[in-house]
């Protein structure tokens, strides 16, 4: 059975590189047997999380019923995810991080949270201009972050610099076999990303269902303290 892979696009703007990277990774999934879904944040109403943490409530979920909504449940199921997106100051476009932020109904220690899966695979590709090698891998170690939580346990980067124009990634040969060679990685079976990179996935943070342990002796700190 074919892998079901799911592919953001999270560029505003239409007919630009970001659409032909999505062209080209979607057509060598299907070749490939995977099941594809596209989302394009542009052509979807993301209303932001407004932290009123009604999703953590018992068999309560997020309080907007929009498409956003619908997409993170399908993320938390599928086999593997891969964003392609321009960098807007120094991080993703800020529509992105509005759907980002919606990750947050997942986000939950009373419900437990999904153990990331090396076998489950997130990456993403930048088109962008000349940001400097710093700024890349924290836009990138935030993407990681964000799957992380999903349950995506393994993640890699491809970087399209000097994308000054629409037809960039569509005239170089090396930025497409990287993309290509990333494609082929998100459904495959091997769990070491090809870059070698590391993006923080791999850091101990907490077991599934428990709190991070700063936050629990936290709490064990407060608790101990005499009631006056």
């Amino acid at each position: 059975m074919g892998k079901n892979v799911i592919l953001i696009n999270g560029s505003p703007r239409n007919g630009g590189n970001s659409d032909a990277v999505i062209d080209l990774v979607k057509r060598q999934l299907e070749q490939n047997g995977a099941s594809v879904e596209v989302y394009r944040v542009r052509e979807h109403t993301v209303a932001p999380c407004v932290g009123c943490d009604n999703c953590k409530n018992d068999d309560e979920v997020c309080i907007h019923k929009d498409g956003a909504a619908e997409l993170i449940e399908r993320l938390y199921k599928a086999d593997s995810v891969l964003l392609i997106a321009p960098l807007y100051y120094t991080s993703v476009p800020g529509t992105v991080k509005v759907l980002f932020d919606r990750f947050y109904a997942r986000y939950n220690f009373k419900k437990g949270l999904k153990t990331p899966s090396p076998m489950r695979k997130a990456g993403v590709v930048f088109c962008y201009g000349g940001s400097p090698a710093d700024v890349l891998h924290r836009a990138a170690e935030y993407v990681a972050y964000c799957f992380r939580d999903l349950g995506y346990g393994s993640f890699d980067a491809v970087l399209c610099p000097m994308c000054t124009d629409k037809t960039t990634f569509s005239r170089i040969d090396k930025y497409q076999s990287n993309v290509a060679a990333l494609t082929d990685w998100l459904i495959s079976g091997n769990t070491d990303n090809i870059s070698g990179a590391s993006f923080g996935i791999e850091r101990d943070r907490f077991a599934e269902g428990s709190e991070p342990p700063a936050i629990a002796a936290a709490r064990q700190s407060e608790n101990s303290q005499p009631t006056l």
